[in-house]
């Protein structure tokens, strides 16, 4: 007999690390009973019946059958629902929108793209998303949508970020824009411990972007350009180093690539040369090679849906 759907209580976070467990052993390993899963995840089996609950309410797996030959009642089979939930990761360029519509388990299901004539057109955003949504079929449920908005230096990016909220604002799930670079930081692995040490990323695009990940979590930072006086780039990551002491400075090769990330790698080493610091913070290149905005606004949501935000 199946289980009813219900959520996980508890410590959430927990929660959320053996969801994404389940997904992967459910992927490749195919159906399971709740004993199964037990003990191919390490949990208990009253842990395994909270996670299968937890993942059909949200239409990630389903009741796959029955395992019969076993003495007693026969034990309920469960394997991943294809297309049952599924969220949208979008990236906003100044001259081009793209987004993609991804299964829990990260694959991705469908793409989209547009060019817009004016910089970060809220109406086009809108129709790139909803045409997702219908693309998606009426056997999905939307989870999350995550939007990362590439930023000029003189842009206001609070009220971009308001435009497109209101141009979304009828979508039926939980909608968030977050600076782009933001979800670079994502991709890059740098928000997945609370308990890890400060670091910094360097993203360049448009503008050189920088963001500040403390306690796992990306905060909102400034940009600069290139030469830029008084606060070109350099400047800014020198002063952000002082204030945040960070253990790792990554330089993202998204928009610049590998032989750019060196180069900015170099310039940041200079940048830092003859400086005081507690400990002398690693300047790396990512490792991120190309669509670390999609990635890590696809992974932020994926995380949101497990843990039910």
């Amino acid at each position: 007999m199946g289980l009813t759907p219900a959520p996980i209580r508890g410590n959430q976070s927990i929660a959320d690390h053996n969801n994404r467990l389940a997904i992967e052993v459910f992927q490749s390993d195919g159906p399971m009973t709740v004993p199964d899963l037990s003990r191919a995840i390490g949990v208990s089996r009253v842990s395994a019946h909270a996670i299968v609950r937890r993942l059909l309410s949200l239409g990630i797996v389903r009741l796959a059958g029955e395992r019969a030959g076993t003495r007693g009642p026969r034990a309920a089979l469960y394997g991943l629902n294809a297309g049952g939930t599924s969220v949208i990761a979008v990236e906003v360029m100044t001259d081009a929108v793209r987004a993609r519509l991804c299964d829990l388990d990260g694959a991705v299901a469908a793409t989209s793209e547009a060019a817009v004539l004016e910089a970060h057109a809220p109406a086009k955003v809108a129709d790139v998303i909803r045409r997702l949504v219908r693309r998606s079929g009426r056997g999905r449920a939307m989870a999350q949508v995550r939007i990362g908005l590439h930023r000029a230096p003189a842009q206001d990016f609070a009220r971009g970020r308001q435009l497109l909220r209101a141009a979304l604002e009828r979508l039926p799930c939980p909608v968030a824009v977050e600076p782009a670079s933001a979800f670079v930081a994502v991709a890059e692995g740098l928000t997945e411990s609370a308990a890890a040490p400060p670091a910094l990323l360097i993203h360049a695009g448009t503008a050189v972007d920088l963001v500040a990940v403390v306690g796992g979590r990306p905060v909102e930072g400034t940009n600069g350009r290139a030469g830029a006086a008084p606060l070109g780039w350099d400047y800014l990551v020198l002063a952000a180093a002082y204030l945040l002491d960070p253990r790792r400075i990554v330089v993202s090769p998204d928009s610049i690539g590998t032989v750019g990330a060196a180069r900015m790698v170099a310039d940041v080493r200079r940048s830092l040369g003859g400086a005081a610091f507690r400990r002398e913070p690693t300047v790396e290149i990512g490792r991120v090679d190309g669509d670390a905005v999609l990635l890590g606004a696809a992974t932020a949501a994926i995380r949101a849906a497990l843990a039910g935000g």
